[in-house]
């Protein structure tokens, strides 16, 4: 039954639209008679129409922006390269710089080698010498001038032969020792050379060892660089995607209940039609009934009937911060010299590099070794990280002469001295010859 009525409905449409398109009259008289239903199918109807618009405009703006979008992957892609690059730049620096502190420890602690071996040189020879002098004062003050006034003073033959084998004794000692003077000299001046030559290994190794620390903070500012940008194109395909897809989503959904409620509506419509038409057709028949039945009733005289129907609708402190800082700086002040009393990056001395490194972080320290040990926490030599201070001196706090910073791998930096300068070296070659009083952590 249901299906034979949605077929009268829609001819029943079919028929209306005809008799609207024959006589404009009748148009105007169901424009006239428009129910809500025709209404609300009117506004259903220019909703989807402005939903379909908008959904053209959004595959437009999908279009366009296309290119931009493949384009902005692929500067995604290459940002990514990047990145990666940068992240093995860094590493092979940080590699070479770990090599150069090596190798920086290695000449500092042979230069001190170096030195000690020279000034040993320098007493052998300086002992010999003294040596040889005073055997030629023992000559000169017996009278004797040479070998000749020795062996002329013999009192016989048989003296002359001792004196001369004596003489000929005493004369190959003194060519041995003038030879082993010779040789200790000439070694020394050979080891002189070789001091020099390390010396000038060490301060080009300092060099490059400043060198690749900017080089390596110019890497580190690039690869921030290179994520803020990073992030900011992500962030901004991101958000492209989720406002177009948010869209996308709310269109889809709005159409698809403007277009279920319009089905409805025009169902609703088709059925209030056939409903009407019916009842129309079924007031007809009773009309023409009831008028047979007043004819014959009334002898054959018709009545008039009207009908009508109406339709319802309805201070032992120790601070929590980043140690980078400190050990950063400790490194870019390799290389500089060593002024007593000095505070500058370049130039400075030990307590003076320690409050400038810490002062990165915003820990302010007094300007002497042996004041500033007795801030931090102290910990075990064997337990040390880097950042921790070790004070060398004697037993007591007061007795301290030196500090230097612990950078790891057994290394330290420090001010040595205005010979080497601010250096790296091995923290077990200098206390070996420092007495280590305590060490100090400023940083957990």
């Amino acid at each position: 039954m249901k299906v034979i009525k949605r077929y009268l409905a829609a001819a029943l449409a079919v028929m209306i639209c005809c008799m609207a398109l024959i006589n404009p009259a009748n148009t105007k008289i169901e424009n006239a008679l428009a129910t809500p239903v025709d209404t609300q199918i009117s506004d259903y109807q220019k909703q989807l129409d402005d939903l379909k618009q908008k959904s053209n405009e959004l595959n437009s703006q999908i279009n366009k922006n296309k290119d931009n979008i493949d384009s902005e992957k692929e500067n995604q892609k290459l940002l990514d390269s990047q990145i990666q690059n940068t992240y093995d730049n860094i590493a092979l620096r940080n590699s070479y710089i770990t090599k150069l502190e090596d190798d920086i420890a290695t000449l500092d602690n042979q230069i001190v080698e170096a030195e000690d071996a020279i000034e040993l040189r320098q007493i052998e020879i300086d002992n010999g010498i003294e040596g040889f002098g005073k055997r030629l004062r023992a000559m000169y003050i017996s009278g004797q001038n040479g070998y000749a006034d020795i062996v002329l003073d013999a009192g016989d033959f048989y003296d002359s032969l001792m004196r001369l084998e004596l003489v000929q004794r005493v004369a190959d000692n003194d060519n041995k020792m003038i030879d082993t003077l010779t040789d200790l000299k000439k070694q020394q001046e050979a080891e002189v050379v070789a001091l020099e030559n390390k010396k000038k290994d060490l301060s080009d190794n300092m060099t490059t060892y400043s060198n690749e620390i900017t080089e390596l903070e110019d890497e580190k500012l690039k690869l921030e660089d290179l994520y803020s940008q990073s992030e900011k194109s992500l962030e901004s395909l991101q958000k492209w995607q989720a406002d177009y897809l948010a869209q996308q989503a709310q269109v889809n959904s709005d159409t698809s209940a403007a277009s279920n409620k319009l089905d409805a509506l025009k169902q609703q419509k088709l059925l209030e039609e056939y409903e009407r038409k019916q009842a129309e057709e079924q007031r007809r028949k009773q009309a023409e009934e009831a008028s047979k039945n007043n004819y014959t009733d009334n002898g054959g005289k018709g009545a008039n009937t009207n009908g009508s129907s109406n339709a319802a609708l309805d201070n032992n402190v120790t601070y929590s911060k980043d140690i980078a800082p400190v050990l950063d700086m400790a490194r870019k002040m390799v290389g500089g010299r060593y002024v007593w009393g000095a505070e500058s990056p370049t130039a400075t001395d030990c307590s003076g590099l320690v409050l400038q490194c810490y002062r990165k972080i915003g820990i302010s320290l007094p300007h002497k070794a042996s004041v500033q040990a007795n801030y931090g926490r102290v910990v075990s030599y064997g337990d040390m990280k880097p950042g921790d201070l070790i004070f060398y001196g004697g037993s007591s706090y007061s007795s301290i002469y030196h500090v230097a910073i612990y950078i790891g791998g057994g290394k330290i930096i420090h001010a040595e001295s205005t010979r080497t300068g601010i250096v790296v070296s091995y923290a077990s070659n200098v206390a070996s010859s420092n007495h280590v009083t305590v060490v100090k952590r400023l940083v957990e």
